[in-house]
């Protein structure tokens, strides 16, 4: 695929950092990043969830380094079968992380492949809105955390400088030759239960997160960028 081709030629140009809801800024391969994942994830499966916009950015992570390949493959990938989704398996495949595939043909296969995430309560990156409306969180998500008992954690990766793919359905970033990537992670949102919070007010406190981790970044990215 030529978008695995791409980011193999400039991943080792990217300048990477992790940004963690206590504050921390890891760049390069500090090995404090692996910790505080390790951490995030003590009390049970974990969801990242991100905006498909900035799925190719997180891709572009695993390879730029040995060490941050590796800690790709710890994690699992949900891509649907449409030709986005199947572009995303590449590169997925590539760094040797584990693929969720979720058909958007198939109704009957979706539940299969949700099965497989309940089951198996393995945390995983998930483009929460991959197949649209975008920037809109999936009420599926909610009862997708509820039934495996695990939490949400809001994800964005931006990167600068960036183009802008837009032959998808919705403008996805691409990073360009020593970029910086930046992977902000959100405090973790949790279900308890009984509670007298819905579905829809779940929904809502993710988007808000959403926006937030966002905003988080490119603060981090203008103003406390890793030396």
């Amino acid at each position: 695929m030529v978008l695995c081709g791409y980011l193999r030629l400039i991943g080792r140009s990217l300048r990477v950092a992790f940004s963690f809801p206590d504050g921390a800024v890891c760049g390069g391969d500090d090995p404090c990043i692996s910790e505080l994942f390790e951490k995030q994830r003590q009390d049970g499966p974990v969801i990242y969830a991100l905006w498909i916009s900035d799925h190719v950015a997180l891709l572009s992570i695993g390879f730029a380094s040995s060490f941050l390949r590796r800690l790709a493959q710890r994690f699992a990938f949900v891509t649907d079968d449409s030709f986005g989704g199947l572009v995303m398996q590449s590169a997925v495949t590539e760094l040797g992380a584990r693929i969720l595939p979720v058909s958007v043909q198939d109704a009957a296969a979706r539940l299969r492949s949700l099965r497989t995430v309940v089951q198996e309560k393995c945390s995983a990156f998930v483009a929460v809105d991959g197949h649209g409306p975008y920037f809109t969180v999936p009420p599926g998500l909610v009862s997708l955390a509820k039934s495996i008992g695990a939490a949400v954690v809001p994800c964005a990766v931006l990167t600068v400088p960036a183009v802008r793919m837009t032959n998808f359905r919705v403008s996805v970033a691409l990073p360009l030759p020593r970029s910086r990537v930046l992977s902000t992670l959100g405090e973790a949102i949790r279900f308890h239960a009984p509670s007298n919070l819905r579905t829809v007010d779940h929904v809502r406190i993710i988007s808000e997160a959403l926006q937030g981790v966002r905003q988080h970044g490119r603060e981090v990215l203008h103003n406390r960028w890793p030396a």
